[in-house]
């Protein structure tokens, strides 16, 4: 059998359970969320001395369980994040869940297809969500998460908290409210400030943006926004300004339409949607055309994250740009106006790609097998955690007569592997991103998706290792090899 050279990197762990799986990565950590379900958290629960036990990630309730599990801590502001289904085994599916209580005392919740809500003036005291009831805390006020009693089997996984009353990062202003400071305009729409509020409306009809004078990597912003006309808007993140005096870059898209993509992660002036919301049917009927809607973007590392009044739009791995300006849109024509309010920025860690040392010869050289199945002993080993983030990037150059082959990602376990492939016929030059966010993967050649996999959190729960390699033929060759660190 033929032997290719590979660029290998062996990514090992001990044999991971559902639990490693789970794990929060240090992305998710560094948004604000933290585990209910791992060893440390469990100090945090009422747990009852029969009826529900904690095995890993996952937390159950036994048949006819008589007493509630409660979490001892009186939230004001808070959401939760799980998976969950009505008894165990593997034909019954699970259910993604998700529940928001506000300061406000109004509440949120989608649990698969369905959808509550309460209003913050309701009569009833505690608001039932599925195997969830939020009741008021016993002191100082605030909602206490219960998770009730019932006589069916119940299982719960990955469940998650954000304590939104918990600021992180570092709060930046960059809106006065009474001037146009530390903002530029492009394009000939005008931006003015009228009661508190920020306005922008058509002037001659060109695609126009009103951005921040400075660049942000990762962070965290909040605004609320309201269309006075049916015209299509957009926050731009990350963006740059092109010779042409307009931006270019990621944007979170306005989009009263009736399409209602309001909220997806758009690449204005470069390529196109990246994350819509075709099969979202929660993200479709967010926002309300009219109203004030609030609207919040996570930036951190390659990770792209927007929700629209609480409702997850846009989630997607990406790792083009990871700085760039703020931007507000008004789109080309004549019928965009636009109100936004209320600005909140937390400022992260900023994230950088970061050379191997590659001192001691070309990085992580060593062979393998073409199917994939030989060892892969390089000089440079990285550990990941299952639950952790693998995001690299080569920079490669081929001859114009040779296929190099680019591949390819594989999930491997005690008894089977899962592989994601793909081919370049490789020309010139150019780059390779794999970005490994558990349980998702994303391959990009030259800034173009060409694999993007999702594996069912949990599912298979005994990853021993995570591998990623590039194989190459003789006239292709990988100059250089990066990872993505947070500072």
């Amino acid at each position: 059998m033929k032997i290719a050279a590979l660029l290998a990197l062996g990514f090992l762990a001990a044999t991971a359970t559902a639990q490693g799986r789970y794990d929060l990565s240090n992305l998710e950590r560094a948004s604000g969320w933290t585990s209910m379900c791992d060893e440390e958290s469990r100090s945090s629960w009422n747990i009852p001395l029969q009826g529900w036990t904690f095995a890993g990630a996952i937390v159950s309730r036994a048949e006819e369980a008589v007493d509630d599990l409660v979490w001892k801590h009186a939230l004001l502001d808070f959401e939760i994040d799980f998976d969950w289904r009505e008894g165990p085994g593997a034909d019954v599916l699970w259910q993604t869940g998700r529940i928001v209580v506000r300061s406000d005392n109004s509440a949120l919740a989608l649990l698969g297809e369905q959808r509550i809500d309460r209003a913050a003036q309701s009569d009833l005291p505690s608001f039932p969500a599925g195997p969830f009831e939020m009741t008021p805390g016993q002191k100082g006020g605030g909602w206490q998460i219960v998770l009730k009693r019932g006589e069916a089997a119940l299982e719960l996984r990955g469940l998650r908290l954000r304590d939104r009353a918990k600021e992180i990062g570092k709060a930046v202003d960059i809106f006065d409210g009474a001037t146009l400071k530390g903002w530029r305009a492009l394009g000939d729409a005008e931006f003015s400030v009228e009661n508190g509020e920020l306005l922008g409306e058509v002037g001659g009809g060109a695609q126009s943006f009103l951005c921040t004078e400075r660049e942000f990597g990762d962070f965290v912003f909040e605004v609320e926004l309201k269309n006075e006309l049916p015209g299509n808007s957009g926050i731009q993140v990350r963006s740059h300004e092109n010779g042409q005096k307009r931006l270019f870059g990621y944007q979170i898209e306005v989009d009263p339409s009736a399409r209602a993509w309001s909220g997806g992660l758009y690449d204005e002036a470069r390529r196109g949607w990246l994350d819509d919301l075709a099969k979202k049917n929660h993200g479709r009927a967010a926002f309300k055309s009219g109203q004030w809607n609030r609207f919040r973007i996570e930036c951190i590392g390659p990770w792209i994250r927007a929700w629209v009044n609480d409702v997850p739009t846009a989630d997607y791995l990406d790792g083009v740009d990871l700085s760039g300006l703020i931007g507000l849109q008004v789109h080309s024509g004549q019928n965009t106006k636009i109100r936004w309010r209320n600005f909140r920025l937390r400022e992260l860690d900023r994230s950088r790609w970061v050379s191997f040392d590659t001192s001691k010869g070309p990085p992580m050289l060593g062979a393998g097998s073409e199917d994939g199945s030989g060892e892969f002993p390089g000089k440079h080993r990285i550990a990941l955690d299952i639950g952790g983030d693998l995001l690299l990037k080569y920079g490669y150059s081929g001859g114009p007569e040779r296929d190099g082959v680019i591949e390819r990602i594989r999930l491997v376990g005690s008894d089977w592997a899962v592989t994601a492939s793909l081919e370049k016929r490789a020309m010139g030059a150019g780059t390779v991103m794999i970005l490994c966010h558990p349980p998702r993967i994303a391959i990009e050649i030259d800034g173009k998706r060409i694999h993007d996999l999702e594996f069912e959190r949990g599912v298979p729960e005994n990853v021993t290792r995570i591998e990623a390699w590039v194989d190459y033929g003789r006239n292709l060759s990988l100059d250089s090899a990066q990872e993505l660190k947070r500072e």
